[in-house]
């Protein structure tokens, strides 16, 4: 998380530079929409561009990272067109609005094992 990052410099070179030193990514990319917006949620722009370096870096053909795990609330506007052919984390509500915390557990889950390849 950026807020944890200690070191003197610009914020976005370290992003970049642990980014690029990274196995595998996740991304939160959703943030609360303003009222009256139609959605209850947005896709927060500079999630979106962390999200943009990390995915230009795992389809880069000679280096890490190896994967990422796009996660965003369904209520949201339609996905970036790069992002739309990624398999996206929805993150799981009941009916009340509230994280059904096992499924999004269980989704997450299954998605690390096979970029730590567990499965194989």
């Amino acid at each position: 998380h950026w807020k944890m990052m200690e070191d003197s410099g610009t914020i976005t070179a370290q992003i970049a530079n642990t980014i690029v030193a990274s196995r595998f990514g996740v991304c939160y990319l959703s943030e609360p929409a303003p009222k009256g917006s139609g959605h209850h949620y947005l896709d927060n722009p500079n999630v979106i561009f962390e999200a943009g370096m990390l995915h230009a870096m795992v389809n880069a053909p000679d280096g890490p990272p190896s994967g990422w795990i796009p996660i965003r609330e369904e209520d949201s506007p339609s996905p970036p067109f790069d992002f739309a052919g990624e398999r996206i984390v929805t993150v799981p509500r009941d009916t009340d609005g509230k994280v059904d915390r096992t499924e999004l557990h269980d989704r997450l889950q299954r998605r690390v094992r096979v970029l730590l390849r567990l499965d194989d």
